[in-house]
Order: C-alpha cells, then sequence, then structure tokens
C-alpha cells in the first residue's frame, strides 16, 4: 500500500510539473537587443494570416514597422517607410485572404496597404493623402464581404484594389474615452451617424448607396457619437456632450419601425459604456446604477450586475467577450474602489454569474471561440493573473500567476491566440524590455467537434476545392484546422462558390458556419 501511493503521489508529481511546464512563458526572439522595447504599451494590434502572426514591431533601426511571426522568431516584414522614421503600421484586418491596414511613407504619404505575410506580397493598394487626417481608420469588414474604412471624413468601400466613396462630410474621428467610431456593422453593411444643422442623422449602406434612415428632433449642440451597436428595434448609441449637464448627453437609438432618431432612457438615465452583443442585444453600463442588458426598446432594459460606481476611468472599455449567445465581461461592483469580478451571462438576470474576483489596470480580453483570455494586475506594483474564462462551460479559471510586479504600465498585453498558443506582450523583466512571449495550451481543441453534417448543410468537396451550397447565395464562415485543432486558417466566403484547398498538404479539417448551423468536413490534399 505505502509503494502505491509513493507511486500515485510520483504520478501527480509528474502532471503538475508537466502542467506547469505547459503554461511557462516563452520568449519569442526578435532584433532588438534585451532592454530595448519591441512593442509599443499601449495599443498592440495584431491578427494571424495562415501560419504567421503579423504585427507592428519597433525598433532603432527601422522605428514601427509591420512585421511577422516565423518559426518561433520575429522578423520584420518590411521597411514600408525606409530608415529610423515609422509607418505606423495599424488596423490590421483579414480580406481576401489577406491583411489590409494603414501605414505611412514618405513617398505615398498615408495609404491602405495588404500583406500576404511575405516581403514581396506586402503592398500599397493605394496612396491617400500626406496629412495625418488622411490616415485610413476604423477598417471594418461588412458581413456582405466588404472592407470599410474611413479617411479624412469619407466613408470608402473597397474590393480590394480600387477604392469607392460611400459619402462625405462625416467627423469620423475616434473617442477616446469610449474606443468607439460613429460607425458600425448594420444588417449585413455599416451604418453611421452624423450632427447635421442640429439634428442627430442616421444613415446606412444599402447596396451601392447610402440611404437616410432617420433624424432627430432639433439638438442645438455640439458632441461625439460612442458605441454604435446594432440592436433588435435598430441601432443604439451615446453622445457626449460638454458641459456634462446638457440635457442632450443622453443615448439614443435609430427606430427601423417609426424611421426615427430618439433619446432612450436606461433605468432612468443614460448609458456611459455601450459594448457589442449580439445583433439583437447590447451591454450598457449606466453611472450609479450598474450594467444592464437592452434591446434598444423603452423600459426593457434587464439589469445583470448591480453597481452603484459612477465613474469609468478614461480609456477604459467594459472588457469582454462574445460566444454565440453568452458574454463574458468585467463589471465592477460598489462604488469606485468596490471589487471587480469577471461575469458570463446568457443575456438574463437569472442567467448571469458571477466567477472570479479580479483586479484593476487589466489588459485587453481577447478570444477564440467559447474561450477567452484576460490579464488583471498590470500595473500598479500588482503581480499580475492570467485568468482562461470559458464561455460555453460557464466558468473561468486562474491560469497562471507571473512572478514580477508590474513596475511599469501595461505590464500584459493580450496579442493573439494561434495554433494553441496565447501571444501577450510583457515588460515584467526589467533587463529585457517590452518582449512577446507565449504560454502552450491545452484547452482550445475541444471546440472543434467532428459530428455528423447539418441536414440544412451540404458541402460540395472534389480533392482540391470546396463549395458549400445553399438555394440562394449567402455569406459564411470558413474555418481551417490541422488534425491537431489548431486554427489555421479563417475567413468569410460565399455559397455556390468553388474555392481551393490545394495549398494545404495531407490531413485538415474544413469547418463551415451558416445561420449559426456549422458542417465540418475532414480532407486530404497532396500536391
Amino acid at each position: 500500500m505505502l509503494i502505491l501511493k509513493q507511486i500515485l503521489l510520483a504520478s501527480i508529481l509528474v502532471f503538475l510539473c508537466v502542467a506547469l511546464h505547459a503554461q511557462s512563458p516563452v520568449l519569442v526572439p526578435d532584433f532588438n537587443p534585451p532592454g530595448d522595447d519591441s512593442f509599443d504599451g499601449y495599443e498592440m494590434h495584431a491578427q494571424t494570416l495562415g501560419d504567421r502572426i503579423v504585427m507592428a514591431i519597433q525598433s532603432d533601426e527601422f522605428g514601427s514597422e509591420p512585421a511577422v511571426v516565423e518559426n518561433d522568431e520575429i522578423v520584420l516584414l518590411k521597411d514600408i517607410n525606409e530608415g529610423p522614421e515609422s509607418s505606423n503600421p495599424t488596423g490590421f484586418v483579414k480580406f481576401n485572404d489577406k491583411l489590409y491596414f494603414s501605414a505611412f511613407d514618405e513617398t505615398n504619404g498615408y495609404g491602405l496597404w495588404h500583406t500576404d505575410g511575405t516581403t514581396s506580397g506586402t503592398e500599397l493598394v493605394f496612396a491617400l493623402g500626406p496629412e495625418v487626417r488622411h490616415r485610413a481608420e476604423g477598417l471594418i469588414v461588412s458581413d456582405l464581404g466588404h472592407l470599410y474604412f474611413t479617411s479624412n471624413s469619407i466613408l470608402y468601400r473597397t474590393d480590394g484594389n480600387g477604392k469607392e466613396i460611400m459619402f462625405e462630410g462625416v467627423d469620423f474621428n475616434e473617442t477616446i474615452e469610449e474606443r468607439s467610431h460613429n460607425y458600425a456593422l448594420f444588417d449585413g453593411e455599416v451604418a453611421f451617424v452624423r450632427l447635421f444643422n442640429n439634428r442627430i442623422e442616421f444613415y446606412s449602406v444599402d447596396g451601392d448607396s447610402v440611404v437616410l434612415g432617420g433624424t432627430s428632433l432639433e439638438i442645438p449642440v455640439n458632441g461625439q457619437f460612442f458605441g454604435l451597436n446594432q440592436v433588435e428595434n435598430g441601432m443604439i448609441f451615446g453622445m457626449r456632450v460638454i458641459p456634462f449637464s446638457s440635457p442632450y448627453q443622453r443615448t439614443y437609438i435609430f427606430n427601423r419601425n417609426t424611421e426615427r432618431v430618439a433619446n432612450i432612457e436606461l433605468a432612468n438615465s443614460n448609458a456611459r459604456r455601450i459594448q457589442d452583443f449580439n445583433t439583437d442585444l447590447s451591454l450598457v453600463w449606466v453611472e450609479g446604477e450598474g450594467y444592464f442588458i437592452t434591446d434598444g426598446r423603452p423600459w426593457t432594459e434587464t439589469k445583470i450586475v448591480n453597481s452603484s460606481n459612477t465613474s469609468y476611468l478614461q480609456g477604459l472599455p467594459i472588457h469582454h467577450a462574445t460566444y454565440n449567445d453568452h458574454i463574458a465581461f468585467v463589471a465592477q461592483t460598489g462604488g469606485f474602489f468596490g471589487p471587480q469580478y469577471i461575469y458570463i451571462s446568457d443575456g438574463t438576470a437569472e442567467g448571469t454569474h458571477r466567477r472570479n474576483e479580479v483586479r484593476s489596470s487589466r489588459s485587453d480580453m481577447i478570444s477564440r471561440g467559447s474561450h477567452a483570455f484576460i490579464a488583471s494586475g498590470t500595473s500598479n506594483g500588482f503581480t499580475p493573473e492570467l485568468y482562461h474564462i470559458n464561455m460555453k462551460e460557464g466558468s473561468s479559471s486562474l491560469l497562471h500567476t507571473f512572478n514580477q510586479p508590474s513596475l511599469q504600465l501595461n505590464s500584459v498585453q493580450m496579442v493573439a491566440i494561434h495554433q494553441d498558443r496565447l501571444y501577450y506582450t510583457s515588460n515584467l523583466d526589467q533587463s529585457m524590455g517590452r518582449k512577446l512571449y507565449y504560454m502552450e495550451l491545452d484547452v482550445l481543441s475541444s471546440d472543434l467537434t467532428l459530428g455528423t453534417q447539418s441536414p440544412d448543410l451540404n458541402a460540395f468537396i472534389t480533392s482540391h476545392t470546396y463549395q458549400l451550397k445553399s438555394a440562394n447565395t449567402e455569406n459564411y464562415r470558413f474555418e481551417i484546422f490541422d488534425m491537431a485543432g489548431r486554427l489555421l486558417e479563417e475567413g468569410i466566403r460565399s455559397t455556390n462558390k468553388d474555392y481551393s484547398y490545394s495549398h494545404l498538404q495531407g490531413l485538415h479539417i474544413l469547418r463551415f458556419t451558416l445561420n449559426e448551423k456549422s458542417l465540418t468536413k475532414k480532407v486530404f490534399s497532396h500536391h
């Protein structure tokens, strides 16, 4: 019996050592010497593309330029603005199997660029102008397969080559406090609001045109819009006005039924933060009251977390992630110094559950599938902690405690989830500076289910192509996994069209998602 206990104890110790080793941070080498920061501490723009991660990295030699994580090290993708001056690449989004982003160079000024993850494939799509106001901002890919962006008070649309002016004369500048601009996805394309002739006007893209959907009553003030989100009844948004006591600092909704823009009261007050949940609901914070779910109809909001807090730090959003009909978010209960917790909700009071308590000073929350990750205690001398959230199971847990205090701001920042690894930047090790690290994860592959196909979905697959069939042409989401469950490619494509997977080698898994129904297929490709 003693020997059996000793064997069991040894097995447990081996398991714990393996588990701890799997969650130990691994440094990703780059071209900067130890002690030099390789990344900005406030904004981390990164996107995955196939087996690569593309992001902005900085150095004394190149400035801030796009780089790529490849073969477990970081290499410069392209010195767009040659020499030590920066091109400041921002806004990476996936579109047409490439990444599109904004960048600057002395020859062309500000422009829209794209990359396939290689130096030769990193190219200027078109120039926009020499001044900061010409910078491409707010890059959004619509559900109907268009890339939108704003520049110099103009809303553009592109198919990846030429650009099309959709609307002129709107101040699309992003607000700082709410981290949101005044246009967003709506009914498969985009919509925006503007103040014009002392009225709020709501516009949306319909086919190849921009149409005026409705206006408000007279509002004789200037203000900034924030938090545009589609809800069941239209689109909800806030407007910030100075002074804050102005009666026009309200929460507004474009009501598709009345074709009007009108104010809406939430808990007899106004929303100070508005975050997306799904196309029917939004998560809002009302100062002094708490956190609510609203569909945009008057007096129908649902309080899901009570909070007497009356102030949010400037620049601090509601950290959140969504998965199907569930949302994970961090809420502050009590007053300004009250405790903060991770919550997981299905949009109802009874379906909202409090999980781990977390500290202030947090990273952004990033997610893949039902899994989300966030770091807390990333400033003010705390020892940061990393949490894993499973929205499908409604659980959260402490994944890793770092062993160094946060002596500088934003000491841990989430970057990407890629091939069963969580990537983040950190400056906890002062001798290294801010560098990129990763942790191996063993919690992601469970989202990949190889079940029978949905009777409503039909895929036609040849030795080199696939096509998802439907009665009408619709957009669907495609994902390509290797046999270990690692996500290799993803994007939006159209039904009834052939797409090639001949670039793959060996066994892979294709997953198609259309109207919340999924179909998975195993394919084999050889060159």
